[in-house]
């Protein structure tokens, strides 16, 4: 890698991005923890930052924003971590940010993925259970707290289930007495 003005930019802002993953897994330098909102307060800003560059996780090709790989078969060193990120990148039902599918506008940063391939990116690193894919999986379900759609009855004002660590709702009961309509739920927390 040259020293560029971009480059020197993509690896501090992956530097910050990994310290903020590091005091989220470890505690902020043997004290007390940053809050999960803080955390996220931080990459939200990385993130924006970053915006037009690749920013990958070490050690994969595939676990971040974009991909690095030269075709679909190239992967980084943490080959099983990298798998679960390619499947992820080639679902085929997505909502581009900004764009309508399904009926559903994606108003949010992130192209938004049917709630199967969520799932599945969460059960393959949790098989995987390595350093790195906790961590990819932390940042990517716990910090970013990324949302799917998936067609199901539509959710009602009552909670069934509270997430107190969140202290938001993560499950709404279902009118099933109304037909099936495509709507944005939270993925699950890792």
């Amino acid at each position: 890698m040259s020293f560029t003005k971009e480059n020197i930019l993509k690896s501090v802002t992956l530097a910050l991005l990994c310290f903020c993953v590091r005091v989220l897994v470890q505690g902020s330098w043997g004290k007390e923890r940053l809050t999960i909102e803080e955390i996220r307060e931080n990459y939200e800003e990385i993130s924006k930052a970053a915006e037009d560059y690749d920013i990958i996780f070490p050690g994969t090709k595939w676990c971040g924003n974009g991909n690095i790989a030269s075709n679909d078969s190239d992967l980084g060193g943490q080959v099983d971590t990298d798998r679960c990120c390619r499947s992820h990148d080639m679902c085929n039902d997505t909502i581009l940010t900004g764009e309508t599918g399904h009926g559903l506008r994606n108003d949010g940063p992130f192209t938004g993925l049917n709630c199967r391939c969520e799932n599945d990116l969460y059960d393959c690193l949790r098989n995987v259970d390595t350093f790195t894919s906790n961590t990819v999986g932390n940042l990517y379900f716990n910090i970013l707290r990324s949302r799917c759609f998936r067609e199901d009855y539509p959710q009602t004002d009552k909670c069934k289930i509270y997430e107190i660590s969140y202290f938001t709702c993560v499950e709404y009961e279902k009118d099933t007495t109304k037909p099936k309509v495509y709507q944005w739920f939270p993925a699950k927390n890792l």
